[in-house]
């Protein structure tokens, strides 16, 4: 059933700081299961990210939450708005450069209303469309094809001799 319902896509509502001129006060998006091509550039992206975790005991956590703050917080809007975005990035580059323009139109969305609240929700929901168990399957399923045929060539070579 939860995986019916993240094949489907989970939709969100971002709150606006400022009122459109139609009065809408929330935007809403849907974020689906993401594509491959979608989850190396995010994975890309979080392996860039500074690891916090020896910092932490060593410092403040005001000032550790501040510097993360201001040297990450463009990767986080990035991978948020790559995860709604979802797209195969054209190869005509009229149309790759419409794309990008809307890509960066959403990242300055995001940057300009997203709450911390928000963020922490977002991140969570784009881990469970990242759907990594299946692809770790995939790879574990892969190796396991690859181990049966290694362990049968070394089993054929040994009768060989």
């Amino acid at each position: 059933m939860e995986s019916e319902i993240l094949e489907r896509g989970v939709d969100f509502s971002i709150s606006r700081n400022n009122k459109t001129f139609f009065g809408k006060k929330e935007k809403k998006f849907i974020v689906y299961p993401l594509c491959l091509g979608t989850m190396l550039k995010i994975s890309e992206l979080i392996n860039s990210i500074e690891n916090i975790k020896e910092t932490i005991e060593s410092e403040n956590l005001v000032e550790i939450a501040i510097k993360q703050i201001e040297n990450e917080t463009e990767k986080i809007v990035k991978i948020i708005a790559l995860a709604i975005w979802n797209k195969k990035i054209s190869k005509n580059p009229i149309i790759r450069l419409y794309q990008n323009m809307r890509l960066k139109i959403l990242e300055n969305f995001l940057f300009k209303n997203l709450t911390s609240l928000e963020m922490n929700k977002l991140v969570t929901l784009i881990v469970q469309q990242l759907e990594v168990q299946h692809f770790l399957a995939v790879l574990v399923s892969l190796k396991g094809m690859s181990l049966t045929n290694d362990k049968e060539t070394a089993e054929t070579k040994g009768k060989k001799k």
